[in-house]
């Protein structure tokens, strides 16, 4: 089972850095291969991980945090794909993804570790760099809608001579 998680790994890891490499040269290819990856990471890889996980801990505790770790890291990468194909309900998956991150399995990481003397130190610096990343996931969520049409329609009155015109140019 390991040797499927790691070539599984390798292949989900090169299909979605190719596709997220296509997608930002805006080349053909990179949905499919995006989709594909994030999918099979999602759906394959992440609970491969969590099975395996499951035979080396003993305490139901760290069984609990590894269940919502994983959890979180699926609908992390699902509300991801959801985000870069503009699906609907990205936006409300991408924040309850984050809400779910940031109130429930980050404390239940840090509270876990921290009563183990031996793993106290990792536990604080691995809560503290997870804190870190999920507010700046936060930061670059877009809550409101998007304005365009107003900022457009807004700048066309300001010109001068543009009154009764349907289009105008902006230079």
């Amino acid at each position: 089972m390991k040797k499927a998680l790691i070539i599984s790994g390798i292949i989900l890891t090169v299909s979605f850095f190719a596709g997220s490499l296509l997608k930002l040269m805006h080349l053909p290819g990179a949905s499919i291969l995006l989709l594909l990856g994030i999918l099979s990471i999602s759906l394959v890889f992440l609970p491969l991980l969590f099975m395996i996980m499951m035979k080396s801990v003993k305490p139901a505790r760290d069984l609990w945090v590894g269940g919502v770790g994983t959890a979180t890291g699926i609908l992390f990468f699902i509300s991801t794909l959801f985000l870069v194909m503009h699906w609907p309900g990205a936006r409300m998956l991408w924040l309850g993804t984050l809400l779910l991150n940031s109130f429930v399995f980050i404390p239940l990481y840090f509270f876990s570790g921290i009563r183990r003397p031996e793993a106290r130190l990792n536990t604080i610096i691995s809560s503290v760099i997870l804190v870190a990343a999920t507010n700046a996931l936060f930061i670059l969520t877009t809550i409101r809608t998007s304005e365009k049409n107003e900022v457009h329609t807004s700048a066309r009155m300001e010109q001068p001579g543009s009154a009764g015109r349907e289009s105008q140019t902006i230079k």
